[in-house]
């Protein structure tokens, strides 16, 4: 093996090292008001690597999407903006609504939901304050209470959901009815199956509707849910070591032959 060969064997790990990225999307409706039953959906990749065969699904309340939505590539700090048709729209107001993705990075398949609100004809302002938090996370089980306040002068009947990848599973119900009168906090509670073998984060949302005087009233509260960490974070993943003892095998086997080719010095005689 000479010098050159292990220059570039020690190259290619190096790389093999730094190859490994995340995609990080954001996203959210841009309509303020829907007059003509197109709703712009903008979506964003903060992260450094691509989002391929992207799939976006509407899921919408008090109305329908029409038609399928697709983004071969959305990569490195690249945006898109969808044009969504909506039809059948069965009540005027503020309603929540949202956008599921499904995309490939690498060989691998993941799934983000992006919770936005659609303001159909009227806007309208949501008397429910919601927040949520996770309480518990245990055997790959997730916890989460949501906190649904009345903050209006009169008692409402309201529909709070929560809303998350396909990839979670419920073992709770996915919504309730509540009863709120003013200034009363109710609370409701949902318990999530995590995706196995995932040990990434989760940016999910609870929705919030209702109805009052033939208008709807929307609102939703978004937040980040993650299992606990499976290993200490002073611990160094074994693959480090691996790693690090082959870099510092092939510096030694370098040095070795470059020593080796000089050869011992020879020292000149002096002849009187």
């Amino acid at each position: 093996m000479n010098k050159t060969s292990l220059s570039i064997l020690t190259f290619a790990v190096l790389i093999g090292l730094a190859s490994a990225g995340t995609v990080t999307l954001t996203g959210g409706c841009r309509t303020a008001v829907i007059t003509n039953n197109t709703v712009q959906f903008h979506i964003v990749n903060s992260g450094n690597d691509t989002a391929f065969n992207m799939v976006l699904t509407p899921v919408l309340t008090n109305a329908q999407p029409v038609g399928a939505y697709t983004i071969n590539s959305l990569g490195p700090l690249q945006n898109a903006t969808l044009m969504v048709k909506v039809a059948n729209i069965t009540e005027k107001g503020t309603s929540p609504a949202y956008f599921v993705a499904a995309y490939q990075q690498g060989s691998n398949v993941f799934t983000a939901v992006f919770p936005c609100l659609l303001s159909f004809f009227n806007a309208t302002t949501s008397q429910v304050l919601l927040s949520a938090n996770a309480l518990a996370f245990s055997n790959g089980t997730a916890k989460v209470t949501v906190s649904a306040f009345d903050a209006g002068a009169s008692d409402i009947n309201a529909n709070v959901s929560l809303v998350v990848p396909p990839t979670f599973s419920f073992s709770s119900s996915k919504y309730y009815t509540i009863g709120l009168t003013p200034y009363q906090t109710t609370n409701v509670y949902f318990t999530l199956q995590y995706p196995a073998g995932s040990t990434a984060s989760y940016s999910i949302a609870a929705l919030s509707s209702y109805s009052h005087d033939n208008l709807s009233y929307g609102t939703f509260t978004a937040f980040i849910i993650a299992p606990p960490k499976l290993l200490p974070t002073n611990t160094v993943p074994i693959f480090t070591y691996v790693v690090a003892a082959v870099i510092v095998l092939i510096l030694a086997l370098i040095a070795f032959s470059v020593l080796r080719k000089r050869g011992p010095k020879q020292s000149a005689g002096v002849v009187q």
